[in-house]
């Protein structure tokens, strides 16, 4: 059902690739728990859960999870948290000066498990800030 609700345009696709990538930690399938955990972050990067299993995942496979038979804990939900963006276009107010342009995306962590092979060549160390988390009422 997951499969086809994303064929169908679902409008919060990181949550329904998270709900496959628990559903592939549960079967020990650490390839498509990472593919899908992978998209969940490319594609809706917003979304606490996703970056709560993300971290989750990287402290398991730092910690040699999958040699240790440690279990990985990931939460499955829905409940709309995100991350406060404190700038426009998310809130009111004035546009910056510089609204228009728009700077190329910042280059992924090299030492991030959930980096694809075709990432690993391309590394560089930026500072990342941490966002407040909303939760709906």
């Amino acid at each position: 059902h997951i499969h086809k609700a994303l064929e169908l345009g679902y409008p919060l696709p990181g949550l329904a690739y998270n709900y496959l990538a628990c559903m592939a930690a549960d079967r020990r399938d650490l390839q498509s728990l990472q593919e899908y955990l992978r998209k969940a972050i490319r594609t809706d990067p917003q979304h606490f859960v996703v970056a709560q299993n993300a971290e989750a995942l990287r402290m398991w496979l730092t910690q040699g999870g999958p040699v240790q038979n440690l279990p990985l804990h990931l939460t499955a939900r829905h409940d709309f948290q995100i991350f406060e963006r404190t700038k426009q276009p998310m809130l009111p107010g004035a546009l910056p000066e510089d609204f228009a342009h728009w700077s190329p995306p910042s280059e992924p962590d090299p030492d991030d498990p959930l980096r694809s092979a075709s990432e690993a060549s391309q590394s560089s160390d930026q500072d990342r800030t941490r966002l407040k988390v909303v939760s709906s009422p």
